[in-house]
């Protein structure tokens, strides 16, 4: 799995566990819902202010987010 597909489900996956709408961390995060939309689906890369900005939204630590992403690639 490719680096931002992995970011993509992440999000995602953060996003719903806490009951977030799309609009409301696109909204949160400063970025409109099509971007956040296509960050989720993998098909297209966040710059590091956007995910610090996401990160802050879902109420997680950058570095935790990023380590997940990672780990997440190498999973078979």
């Amino acid at each position: 799995m490719q680096i931002d597909e992995a970011f993509g489900r992440l999000l995602r996956k953060h996003r719903l566990d806490r009951d977030l709408t799309a609009t409301a961390l696109a909204t949160n995060s400063g970025i409109t819902r099509r971007y956040l939309r296509m960050l989720e689906l993998g098909q297209a890369s966040p710059t590091l202010a956007v995910i610090v900005r996401l990160a802050d939204s879902l109420g997680l630590e950058i570095n935790e987010l990023v380590k997940q992403a990672v780990e997440l690639t190498a999973e078979k």
